[in-house]
């Protein structure tokens, strides 16, 4: 199926009940508010696993709404349908992006003020089928108030109808960010398509009667296939749901901060290796009146300790900004956050002082090593920097770490076992970082060449400044070598897939233009309504809609593709080798070639399949296929699918025109349905394909905001090598400055020397990443064809950054070297 950027969101769910339908993921404040009179809740037992810890439970019939009402002890119950529903804004622009944000829903409204989690603040409750309520924040983005109409797009088309009222969530203006529109129940089961059904019935019990005794008593009147848990079960699912819900996210921040803790551990290595060697005549002297080797190392590790939980505080306090700047910016690449406040816990601070503290005295124990072996005769000589020979010990160790991390790369990548693929790639950075002095020397020379020539003496020295202690040079490298590698890596990634999925869909695809909702899933898109309008169109042959199904087969969760067999196949080209489109009949089902292989199936075999409406179905193998761009794993019958009470919803709709007919002869009349479903696009077949692979962009966006930390702990790690350096050369400085260097000359070495070393951090991290890269396209082919690209102007836009990040790095060096004292520099020993 098209590739789509997955939603990063946190989605609220019903505000009346523990129906998991559409519900990915909700917050804790919102789940309290949302239980907080329902004393039981009756709902379907039939469940589909939706992922990420949730799942998608069937809906029940209205009848039972009227056993449960009969029940004794039954002090209030209602019904509630909840589904797709997305609000056209004043604008004529839909307010929200459930594809890549908070969900849009619709809802039906509760007469019971106890059950109800929305409280009137304007106007009236909804009363028939053409009034609505709106939620405040809804309400506010839309610019709409009460007796304003609005236009809203669910499964049963777009739809016009008047605000009656404005709604709070509590004291909030929406639920966890998600819109609301409310409707009473027979308008909301129309509109969206809920046909006799409910999604739950929330219960308020008699005063003296326990939750407990509720919920046993709603099960012994029951019929088969639902059941009635108390309110507390229902908010502890719920918020064990959003735990799990959020993982995978949280997962993905967490992998970033291991890579920011792993490139500032070069950083602290590096920093901790270069006050070693310039205070080695201070540690011999120590060693000299009769300091241990103990205790010096000691002394190192103290004062690591002493930085780690100062640096580990101001980390802290960094972080807790840096969250609201995080919203912000994922928010800039089209990833909306629900609304919420920042939770900081004692957890949250506890293991971020420990992990601070830990890294940092682990990155320094091999400097303080080093620092214990300082002999006592040091002491006569002067403090200098880091000796440096050539060393080909050093270059053949360098090249054997790098191949066993490219080899547990590989075999990590290639299990799969993520756990061995990160091993892999630290073992790589080791690698570099053991390579990189062995290298050094002759790569920025290189470099430095043409800085030499063009800047005459300010770029010779600078060249001779990188090149006097290549293991330094390498050392500062390192931390933007990591983030670069990364940087690349993901690029060379994304080109590749993005040329894979437009040769794939530029295959696939057999269509004059698509009408795309930009939503993913079975939750959110275009109206099957739209389909018939479409294909209404003078000069059109004719039009079909795509479907995702979400249902259960051979007893896991997966997403699929929901077919109508008698035009869709009309636009896709699923590579079928076994069946024909008319084989898809109900009862039947067609298999990924691979898949069919995995789960050792063939044609006339049966496969359990259950769906969220239509229940557990034995469907038969009638066809196999090899694309599977468009289907994924599996393609089913509408007829299975789409049964009552089904929300029916397409992700795009796709049009075919007749033979002799222009593009631009239909076009006008596509452009005019399309402006009646706002949350759609209209492109033809070329800017379509475009687009598929462009929606990528948003996951390389979230990518590099994620590494940006990295790079921006590199530009720190150069900063502070070039003020030790310039520490270091004080008297060095003096002396230039004496016969006659200039402040500016001064500067700008010192700026070229911050260059030379970031080119040769970046061009070692463009190799790097250029493996990584290759390495997880080759790991991939088993799923798909995908075309290693190498996106080479993206990659020299990387290094030119990484030359402008050595320029910021030495504004602050520069000018401290510029502001020295002549004499006072000539005189430091």
């Amino acid at each position: 199926m098209p590739r789509r950027s997955p939603s990063f969101s946190a989605s609220c769910s019903s505000p009346h009940t523990h129906s998991d339908r559409h519900d990915p993921g909700r917050f804790r404040p919102v789940v309290l508010r949302r239980f907080e009179n329902t004393d039981a809740q009756v709902r379907s037992t039939e469940t589909i696993d939706a992922g990420f810890g949730n799942e998608v439970r069937s809906r029940i019939d209205e009848s039972v709404l009227a056993e449960v009402r009969a029940v004794d002890g039954v002090a209030a119950a209602d019904g509630f349908v909840q589904g797709f529903a997305q609000v056209i804004g004043a604008d004529g622009e839909p307010v929200g992006n459930p594809g890549q944000g908070p969900p849009t829903f619709g809802f039906s409204w509760s007469d019971d003020t106890e059950l109800n989690s929305y409280t009137i603040s304007e106007g009236r409750p909804p009363s028939g089928a053409t009034e609505v309520v709106l939620d405040q924040t809804t309400a506010e983005a839309a610019q709409k108030s009460v007796g304003d109409s609005v236009r809203i797009i669910s499964t049963s088309g777009a739809n016009d109808f008047t605000i009656v009222g404005v709604a709070k969530f509590g004291d909030s203006g929406s639920a966890g960010g998600a819109t609301a529109a409310l409707f009473d129940l027979p308008t909301a089961q129309s509109v969206l398509d809920a046909g006799g059904k409910l999604d739950a019935i929330s219960v308020r019990a008699s005063d003296g009667i326990s939750q407990e005794e509720m919920a046993a008593r709603l099960n012994a009147a029951l019929p088969t296939g639902t059941e009635a848990i108390t309110g507390t079960a229902a908010t502890e699912e719920a918020q064990s749901s959003i735990a799990q819900a959020l993982s995978f996210f949280n997962g993905f921040l967490l992998a970033f901060a291991m890579i920011a803790l792993f490139v500032s551990a070069f950083v602290i290595t590096n920093t901790f290796a270069i006050l070693v060697a310039q205070r080695s005549r201070e540690l011999a002297l120590l060693r000299a009146i009769g300091a241990t080797r103990s205790q010096v190392l000691r002394s190192v590790l103290a004062e690591s300790f002493v930085i780690g939980i100062v640096g580990s505080i101001l980390g802290l306090v960094f972080g807790i900004l840096l969250s609201y700047g995080l919203r912000a910016m994922l928010s800039a690449i089209g990833l909306e956050l629900p609304g919420g406040g920042i939770l900081l816990q004692t957890r949250t601070v506890v293991v971020s002082l420990l992990v601070g503290v830990v890294v940092t005295v682990l990155a320094a124990v091999l400097p303080a090593w080093r620092a214990s072996r300082i002999a006592p005769i040091e002491a006569l000589r002067q403090a200098a920097a880091e000796p440096w020979q050539r060393n080909r010990t050093r270059f053949l160790a360098g090249l054997l770490v790098l191949a066993i991390g490219a080899g547990t790369l590989l075999y990590g990548l290639l299990i799969p076992k993520l756990v061995f693929a990160a091993i892999g790639a630290a073992i790589l950075f080791i690698g570099v970082f053991i390579l990189g002095p062995a290298i050094a020397k002759p790569v920025t020379g290189l470099i430095s060449l043409p800085v030499a020539k063009f800047r005459g003496v300010t770029g010779t020295m600078a060249r001779e400044n990188t090149l006097r202690n290549p293991k330094r040079t390498a050392r500062t490298a390192s931390a933007l070598t990591i983030g670069v590698a990364l940087v690349a890596g993901v690029t060379v990634l994304t080109a590749s897939t993005k040329t894979s999925i437009e040769n794939t869909i530029g295959e696939s695809f057999v269509g004059d233009f698509v009408l795309d909702s930009g939503s993913f899933g079975p939750q959110s898109g275009l109206s099957p309504t739209v389909v018939d309008e479409l294909a209404a169109v003078p000069g059109v042959d004719k039009a079909a809609g795509f479907q995702i199904g979400l249902g259960e087969i051979d007893g896991k969760g997966d997403f699929f593709a929901v077919f109508d067999p008698t035009v869709t196949f009309d636009f896709i080209d699923v590579g079928l080798i076994a069946g024909s489109p008319a084989d898809l009949r109900p009862g039947s089902i067609f298999l990924l070639e691979n898949k069919a292989e995995d789960l050792g199936l063939t044609i006339g075999d049966t496969v359990t399949a259950k769906f969220p409406s239509s229940g557990q179905l034995t469907l038969t193998v009638a066809g196999l296929y090899t694309e599977a761009a468009y289907p994924g794993n599996f393609i089913v019958n509408t007829t299975d699918y789409n049964v009552a009470g089904a929300e029916r919803l397409y992700s795009q709709a796709f049009v075919q025109l007749k033979s002799g007919v222009t593009a631009a002869e239909t076009k006008p009349a596509l452009e005019a349905i399309a402006a009646t479903y706002p949350n759609a696009d209209l492109q033809d077949r070329e800017t379509y394909i475009k687009e598929q692979g462009a929606q990528l962009n948003q996951i390389l966006g979230l990518f590099y905001v994620m590494l940006v930390m990295a790079i921006i702990i590199a530009a720190f790690g150069i900063m502070n090598t070039l003020r030790l350096s310039v520490l270091e050369r004080t008297r060095e400085i003096g002396l230039m400055r004496a016969v006659g260097m200039t402040r500016s000359q001064l500067r700008s070495t010192i700026r070229w020397e911050s260059i030379i070393t970031a080119v040769f951090g970046a061009l070692l991290g463009v190799v790097l990443g250029l493996f990584l890269g290759y390495s997880i396209v080759l790991a991939l082919r088993d799923q798909g064809t995908i075309a290693f690209t190498v996106p080479w102007l993206s990659l020299l836009i990387v290094v030119l950054l990484a030359a402008l990040v050595g320029v910021l790095a030495a504004i602050w060096p520069a000018r401290k070297a510029a502001a020295m004292n002549v004499l006072d520099a000539i005189a430091t020993e």
